[in-house]
């Protein structure tokens, strides 16, 4: 549903252990690689937080990758109606990168 909706979505994981240890143990490390990869198909993000932290921080980054996105677009070959295609997108300037969803159905 994510995918079809188009929708960049953020998660914030406020749990103290998960935010000690980086994720380490086996489990959690399967539970945020999910996460990261729902995150990274629709082009947002997960961030790890203590359980009393101030998520200002983290509401400021969320704010300015909004504010800043970009849109670029091309005709897609038709298709057959409910295709999923691929978009991968490559950027040229050293140190840079862009994060985008994963593709689209068509």
């Amino acid at each position: 549903f994510a995918r079809r909706v188009g929708v960049p979505i953020y998660f914030i994981v406020a749990n103290d252990e998960i935010y000690r240890t980086r994720g380490k143990s086996l489990v959690i490390r399967s539970f945020l690689g999910r996460l990261e990869e729902l995150t990274r198909e629709v082009g947002g993000r997960v961030f790890l937080a203590r359980v009393n932290d101030d998520l200002s921080a983290i509401y400021q980054s969320i704010d300015e990758e909004l504010r800043s996105q970009y849109v670029l677009g091309y005709y897609a070959q038709s298709g057959d109606g409910d295709q999923w295609r691929d978009i991968q997108v490559k950027v040229k300037a050293p140190g840079a990168s862009a994060r985008t969803i994963a593709g689209f159905y068509q």
